[in-house]
Formats: C-alpha cells, structure tokens, sequence
C-alpha cells in the first residue's frame, strides 16, 4: 500500500495500465472494473488486483513471484508511481500475509492458550475462550512494525473447512519528505527492498512455538 496525498483515482482504468506498460497487455480482466470518483480498481484473472483511493494506492497479489521472468506485484507498484510522479507519497505499507493449518477449531485455540500465551483461570472465564486474537509492535530504524496473530477458517468446499493460524504483517515506512519527486525516489527504494520486510515476517513466524 502506497499513502498519497490529492491522488485521482478516476485514472485507474485497465486502458491506462496498458497503455503506460504498467501490466503487460496479455493480461485479462477477471470482472468489469470499477471506475469512480471515490475508488477506482481492476483486477485480473491471475489474482492481481489494482486499488486506488484519494489517499492511497494498494497493489495486492494472492503470491509471490519466484520466477524473475514474470511481473511481480513490485513491478507493478513501480510503474505505476512511475507514471505519477508529480504526486507526493507520504508513507508505503507491506502487507505480507500467510497461515499455518490446524487439524479443528479446538487444537487452534488451544495452541494459542498453552503455547503464545500464559493460561490461567481467566482463560476458563464464561466457559471457556472461543477465539483469540494477538496484536504485536516492534519498531526498527523508523520502520514500525504491526504484527496480528489470528484464528482464521476457510471453506474449500461444502463439507470441508479448515482451520487457520493467520499471521498478517503490517510494515510502516514513513516518507519525510514533502517534495514529489524525493517523495516519489523514496517509494521506489522503499519497494525495492521490499525482501527485507518479508525476510523479517519469515523470520518471526519461525520463532513461533511449535505445536
């Protein structure tokens, strides 16, 4: 997620990612796009998808590319502030997110009560905990970083659901800059080493306890 001030989401449109080499041009649309004074978006049938707001810019991709020989979500993101460069951008977010599967719903909560968290009586208050829920802060060199822990469930199919540790991953980099185009060299060295903060969700969820 890229923060930035008095930006024109009505822009966002698939012919002007094209048309300025920010997707390539055999990319499909999945659904109509959404085209407006409030929020723009476009999404493609790979799972990309392009979200712009007033104040902001959010590039999501449901993966990480591996192969260097396809465009990344990074790529993307760079372009398109590329592109825009007048604008000034106030602060980038990288929103890593994964989750580790659980056999049910109980050995999920349980792994929360006896292994992230010290259990005591309260845990057994008003019959027993049914959910939980962690929200951690670290802070590095101006980098705020926001971590949740989270009981989380998907439906693959009528009869099968599992049961998910979510770990969703918040990096704040703020941009002190008040000039666009410093403000626009500071995005892009922001996403390039983008890695860094993967690297630093990876490594918290290995010191994660085990189950």
């Amino acid at each position: 997620m890229i923060v930035a001030e008095n930006h024109n989401p009505t822009i966002l449109n698939p012919d002007f990612l094209k048309f300025n080499g920010i997707v390539p041009k055999e990319w499909v649309v999945s659904k109509p796009p959404l085209c407006a004074h409030p929020v723009s978006q476009v999404e493609y049938k790979n799972g990309m998808r392009i979200t712009a707001e007033l104040n902001k810019l959010i590039f999501f991709t449901p993966k990480l590319v591996s192969n260097h020989s396809e465009t990344s979500i990074s790529d993307i993101a760079k372009r398109y502030v590329d592109t825009l460069r007048h604008v000034y951008y106030t602060a980038v977010g990288i929103n890593p997110k994964g989750h580790f599967s659980f056999d049910n719903e109980d050995s999920l909560t349980n792994y929360f009560l006896n292994n992230l968290l010290r259990k005591g009586a309260w845990a057994d208050f008003c019959g027993g905990v049914r959910s939980v829920s962690v929200k951690l802060r670290y802070e590095l060199d101006s980098v705020i970083y926001n971590i949740g822990i989270d009981q989380a469930s998907l439906r693959e199919d009528k009869s099968r659901e599992r049961n998910l540790l979510s770990i969703s991953g918040n990096f704040h980099h703020p941009i002190a800059s008040n000039r666009p185009m410093a403000s626009y060299k500071k995005v892009v060295e922001i996403i390039d080493n983008m890695d860094s903060d993967l690297d630093q969700c990876s490594n918290f969820c290995k010191l994660l306890p085990e189950a």
